[in-house]
This record gives structure tokens, sequence and C-alpha cells, in this order.
């Protein structure tokens, strides 16, 4: 016979509001732990948990380009305006989407909008 190891496992239940829990989660979420199992045990013994903070700005500002070509394309849809006019609308439209191409291409290339930090929670 062999040295056998044995794994003990022991469960800890915390009472919390659904305010609190959505919290807990949300932040769980955001970090980069396999479980939350894990990400509760790096807080509670005080250990760096990984987190992936994102520039929200970024997303943002793609959002409301991406509502402004809708926006858009409905408005060239309609009607509402003259022959030349919707010409040099669409002419628009069409650089907007080149540069908006070219921005997202930029920041995927150069990979600055997601980065890993460490993050120690008890402090």
């Amino acid at each position: 016979m062999g040295w056998q190891r044995k794994t003990v496992f022991k469960h800890v239940n915390v009472c919390m509001s659904t305010k609190q829990y959505e919290q807990l989660w949300t932040a769980f979420q955001n970090s980069l732990e396999p479980s939350m199992s894990a990400y509760v045990r790096k807080i509670l013994f005080g250990r760096p948990v990984k987190v992936l903070c994102r520039d929200q700005s970024y997303d943002e500002f793609i959002e409301a380009a991406i509502q402004v070509k809708k926006n858009l394309t409905i408005i060239l849809a309609q009607k509402w305006i003259s022959k030349e006019g919707e010409a040099e609308l669409r002419c628009k439209l069409s650089e907007m989407i080149a540069l908006l191409i070219k921005i997202d291409d930029y920041v995927l290339r150069n990979k600055k909008n997601d980065k890993p930090i460490h993050i120690h929670p008890l402090q």
C-alpha cells in the first residue's frame, strides 16, 4: 500500500442580499478566475485577483457611430432629401465607414483596449 492523498473540502455558506450577490457576480465576471470559488478564495486570503480592464469609451464611441450609420441609412431609404443631398450623404457615409474600420483595426493591432491588471482586494 502506498501513501494516498486525501482532498478535504470544507464548505462555507455566506448570506448576502441580492444586490451584494450581483456585485460579487459582476466582479467575478470581470476577473480572469476560472470559478467563483477560486475568485472568492483569493479575495478571502488577500491574494491579488487578475481582472480585465477595458476602455469603455472606445465601446461607447463604436456604439454611437453604428447608431449614426443606422439613422443615416434610414434617412437615405425614406428619400427625405434631394438627389444631390443623397449623393453627398452616401459619399460621407462611405467615408465614415472607412474611418471606423481604420480605427477598429488600429485598436485591435495595438491591443491597448484590453489589459489584465492585478488587484489586491483587501488593501
